[in-house]
């Protein structure tokens, strides 16, 4: 049963990584182009 529920999280839990690593870089570009003008 925990397999299964781990099986599940997982992928969930990657995927919110991903985003909070691409928002993160997103603001890291963003903020060196302010700092670039």
């Amino acid at each position: 049963m925990a397999e299964a529920l781990i099986f599940f999280i997982a992928p969930g839990l990657r995927l919110g990584l991903n985003k909070l690593k691409s928002e993160k870089l997103a603001l890291a570009v963003n903020h060196n182009s302010f700092k670039n003008r």
